[in-house]
């Protein structure tokens, strides 16, 4: 299972300085898409960035000029057009490639992430291709817009952006996709995933889950792991340890509030699972946030 270990460098040729906006409000809701920072960039020829160990994802497309993505031993060539979307758990290290690369990124939170990342790679790293710039360029500017608001009415405004935004991307790749080529993952999976994260705080039980899908328990189980990778209980506690983890950066709840606010019956079994799974404790974790803030 990853573990958390914060490092990064980076080092920055800028031709313009960057539009860049850090989101550090509270959270109201659990199962959205949620930024934590989104920027645009002009780089020139010695730019580069290493990121690693960090607990959100991104979305990044070039706009112009030409970049790379060292990603899962993979480099991948970025030019206009192209879009990409990481974890920021693993490392990667991005790099102008000419003399002018520019770029936006959004950088995501949420329960639904890994399942976007894991269709969107296919258990590696893959580029989509847009011819839809200039669209999705003017919808960064309205999530830049909105994202300073903290009121439950822009959240939901960015989640419709963000869930915009990817479903254009994801739609383009499917379309640009020969049909033996696609994934072949049940909609009714992936469904499931979304229901896990969507409800992964509440004390339902995964029986309860598979029984909207007119399935026993073993059979649901079985086919969420063949195309999930994990567990439905595995998901569920990992959407939870998500969720708590942004809290214990947003929020001052205490510890012992969060773990009940995230479906933990017992505090001790928070404290394990969360350091199983980040490598710290949750005060340790929350003060290490606190330092980024």
């Amino acid at each position: 299972m990853m573990k958390y270990h914060p490092y990064t460098t980076y080092h920055y040729d800028h031709i313009e300085e960057p539009d860049e906006f850090d989101c550090r409000q509270n959270f109201h809701t659990f199962d959205l898409l949620r930024v934590t920072a989104l920027g645009r960039f002009k780089e020139g020829p010695n730019f580069y960035y290493y990121h690693e160990g960090f607990h959100n994802y991104s979305l990044r497309l070039t706009l112009r000029g030409r970049g790379s993505l060292l990603y899962r031993d993979r480099v991948l060539m970025l030019e206009r057009g192209d879009a990409v979307f990481t974890s920021h758990y693993g490392p990667q290290r991005i790099s102008a490639e000419d003399g002018e690369w520019a770029f936006f990124y959004v950088n995501l939170v949420g329960p639904s992430m890994p399942y976007y990342e894991k269709y969107w790679n296919r258990g590696g790293a893959e580029i989509i291709h847009t011819e839809q710039v200039d669209e999705l360029e003017s919808m960064w500017e309205q999530l830049k817009a909105v994202a300073s608001h903290t009121e439950p009415a822009a959240e939901f405004e960015i989640n419709l952006i963000l869930t915009r935004m990817l479903t254009i991307l994801l739609t383009e790749r499917e379309r640009n996709t020969p049909r033996k080529e696609r994934s072949v993952t049940p909609e009714w999976v992936g469904e499931a995933a979304f229901d896990i994260a969507g409800c992964c705080c509440e004390r339902i039980s995964i029986d309860t889950i598979a029984t909207k899908y007119f399935v026993n328990r073993a059979y649901f189980s079985r086919q969420f792991k063949r195309y999930m990778g994990i567990s439905p209980k595995e998901y569920q506690l990992f959407c939870r340890l998500e969720n708590a983890a942004m809290l214990l950066q947003a929020t001052e709840e205490s510890v012992s509030e969060i773990a009940e606010r995230t479906g933990f019956t017992n505090q001790s079994l928070f404290a394990k699972a969360f350091r199983d799974r980040y490598g710290q404790t949750p005060i340790e974790y929350r003060c290490y946030g606190a330092k980024k803030r």
